[in-house]
């Protein structure tokens, strides 16, 4: 494959050269907790401090180098130096932060609107869920014994997999409508909706390969991420032009919400005001439609590529926070999707000038992290603050 058929790991947004982080000495993409850092370290910090974690020394002496010459970062020592740098959660320099939305930050709402919450936590036990994971990543694929799906590469297998998850939607015909939402019916939705993505993650051979506790890790990362954008593309399958212009959101097989008319309840959330939350978050549900959905919907992405999005999304973001062997899971992963890709373009599209329109897949990707990594870091300063009253009992997993 030539260079520019692989480019869709070089395929980034531009970063600036002026700034070197202070803890990993790789590119800085601005001052995050008062300290100029890329965007990697600043999460690996928040991550950190919000899920209170204790991390082991990978060395002996716990003097690990930290540096951007470094292919595994010690956690332990990565931490320690985040710290020695100057890092604090009290020290955020609001007007400094490039991540920043226009307009009066998200940031200064929350800060400017600080009020801990006078109710008792409520508490949502999803402990039986990740159990139920656990089992689905431990049981063989029965699919593996049909001779089709044994001949299928990895995107195809996945691809297949993506339908299998798809294969109760209903047509926009029989899709109901909801006009009222509460957090329960989220949480209880997220359960059924945790174990079906685990379900597709097991049709990837290194996925598989890792050990449980590493696939436990790698889902809790990540597993919103990719049902959001596979919601995303799934709307736009089921709704076309209307999910973008009608603000349309399928929630589940039968049922969708219009962003513009439904209601949500956030009692149990936090005691600051709905209008209060709203216009915090409001921006970033914008972001999506305008960045997200409309390009995609110009693009008119194909299963296979809208596969392909899941797979990137997944295992860049997992290989890049995770490291060790997930980093070298995901390394190996990208490279077999990548010339899958590349076959399916030449084969069966049959065309070889498809550079311009994998740019267009990656920019969207890239703004889709973006927007991902704007919305984490006001969910995680909200934690901080005890804004949200609500806790699970598994903390590192995300629930949207």
């Amino acid at each position: 494959m030539s260079s520019d058929q692989h480019s869709y790991a070089e395929i980034s947004e531009s970063k600036p050269t002026s700034l070197v982080c202070k803890i990993c000495t790789h590119t800085a993409h601005g001052v995050h907790f008062g300290v100029s850092s890329c965007r990697a370290c600043a999460a690996f910090f928040r991550r950190s401090v919000v899920l209170g974690k204790k991390y082991k020394c990978r060395g002996v002496n716990k003097l690990c180098p930290i540096n951007a010459a470094e292919r595994f970062l010690c956690r332990h020592c990565r931490f320690k130096k985040c710290i020695k740098v100057g890092m604090t959660a009290d020290n955020v320099q609001w007007n400094r932060d490039v991540l920043s939305i226009n307009e009066e930050k998200p940031k200064q709402k929350i800060t400017r609107n600080i009020k801990r919450t006078s109710s008792p936590p409520a508490l949502y036990d999803i402990s039986d869920t990740m159990k139920r994971i656990e089992q689905i990543f431990s049981e063989p694929i029965l699919p593996m014994h049909s001779e089709k799906y044994r001949e299928m590469n990895t995107l195809q297998r996945l691809d297949w997999a993506l339908k299998q998850h798809r294969i109760g939607q209903k047509d926009k015909r029989l899709i109901t409508f909801r006009n009222f939402i509460d957090l329960g019916q989220i949480v209880s939705l997220n359960r059924e909706e945790m174990c079906r993505v685990a379900k597709w993650m097991i049709h990837c051979d290194e996925f598989r390969d890792l050990q449980l506790n590493e696939k436990m890790s790698f889902f809790k990362l990540v597993w919103a991420l990719w049902q959001k954008l596979e919601r995303i593309t799934r709307s736009i399958d089921v709704f076309g032009l209307q999910m973008y212009e009608d603000k349309i959101f399928i929630m589940s097989d039968k049922h969708a919400i219009n962003m513009n008319k439904v209601q949500f309840d956030i009692s149990p959330l936090t005691d600051l005001p709905v209008e209060r939350i709203k216009s915090i978050f409001d921006p970033f549900c914008i972001r999506m439609f305008e960045n997200i959905a409309k390009p995609l919907i110009d693009i008119k992405l194909e299963s296979m590529e809208v596969t392909f999005m899941l797979c990137y999304l997944c295992f860049q973001i997992s290989g890049k926070v995770l490291q060790g062997r997930i980093l070298e899971a995901s390394e190996k992963f990208m490279e077999k999707v990548s010339n899958n890709l590349h076959d399916y373009y030449e084969k069966d599209v049959k065309t070889k000038n498809y550079a311009s329109r994998l740019i267009k897949i990656m920019s969207v990707l890239n703004a889709f992290q973006k927007i991902h990594s704007d919305r984490q870091e006001i969910i995680d300063l909200a934690k901080i603050f005890k804004i949200f009253k609500v806790r699970l009992t598994e903390p590192e997993v995300n629930i949207e």
